[in-house]
């Protein structure tokens, strides 16, 4: 057991398990949600949207930004450094009622465009809208903070806070990717799977003898024995054995 303990709390064995959990507790969710059945924003807008539904498609019609979020990040040495407008919160048609959509930053533009044709086929300036980013997320339950900017923009929109209540559940669609989160949750199995793998092998791991004990130990039938040495000079430690020799051999030259 102690063995087995050891090799567990070994550093190579401690990082894989860190790395194992890390990633997949991070993208095991998203993972789950990416097997699901696709809705596209056609669906959401017929049809609405529930919490766990897995969305994928082009953006058909949405009524502009209603929050925008800031990425606060912190070094070692304690200071901050604050990015803007890393992902901005827009509000789009679902079902009988609306529903949240982060869009991050680099497709931004897109959705703003997409609002903009939005409008001008409500004002009957358009046909349809024209530029639709292809957007892959979850559903989720909109958070408390965000949820009131929602409100907000719902009440811009000309809805009363009676009307926005009667509408339900608030949903947000957060930005995801399935590839990402399938490659995180394999990698952190191959990391669980590699510290088992180290464990096996350090506790099936024999010590390697000292080449002068392990010649000892075949003169004397396989055993180790402490007092090999010493049974070959009669059996017992002497440590005036040496020094016998040499007297013995100064007193025959004064002899002679």
């Amino acid at each position: 057991m102690k063995k087995f303990f050891d090799c567990l709390f070994s550093r190579l064995t401690l990082i894989l398990i860190i790395i194992g959990i890390g990633l997949f507790a991070v993208s095991i969710g998203d993972t789950i949600t990416s097997f699901k059945t696709a809705k596209t924003f056609e669906d959401v807008f017929n049809d609405g949207i529930e919490e766990g539904d897995y969305i994928k498609g082009e953006v058909v019609y949405s009524f502009g930004v209603f929050a925008v979020e800031d990425t606060v990040t912190k070094s070692r040495t304690g200071s901050t450094h604050t990015e803007k407008g890393t992902a901005e919160y827009f509000i789009i048609p679902a079902g009988d009622g609306f529903a949240g959509l982060e869009v991050r930053k680099k497709l931004v533009s897109d959705v703003e465009k997409n609002s903009n044709e939005t409008y001008d086929v409500l004002d009957g300036k358009a046909n349809d809208t024209t530029t639709r980013p292809v957007i892959e997320g979850k559903v989720q339950v909109m958070k408390s903070e965000l949820a009131s900017y929602y409100k907000s923009g719902l009440k811009d929109m000309g809805y009363t806070s009676e009307e926005i209540s009667n509408m339900g559940e608030i949903y947000v669609i957060k930005t995801m990717s399935a590839t990402t989160a399938r490659i995180m949750t394999i990698i952190g199995l191959l990391a669980f799977i590699a510290a088992i793998v180290v464990i096996i092998v350090k506790m099936n791991k024999t010590p390697k003898e000292a080449p002068q004990m392990a010649a000892n130990n075949q003169m004397n039938g396989g055993y180790a024995d402490p007092n090999y040495n010493n049974q070959m000079n009669g059996g017992y430690t002497d440590p005036n054995y040496n020094n016998q020799m040499n007297n013995d051999y100064t007193n025959s030259n004064n002899n002679m």
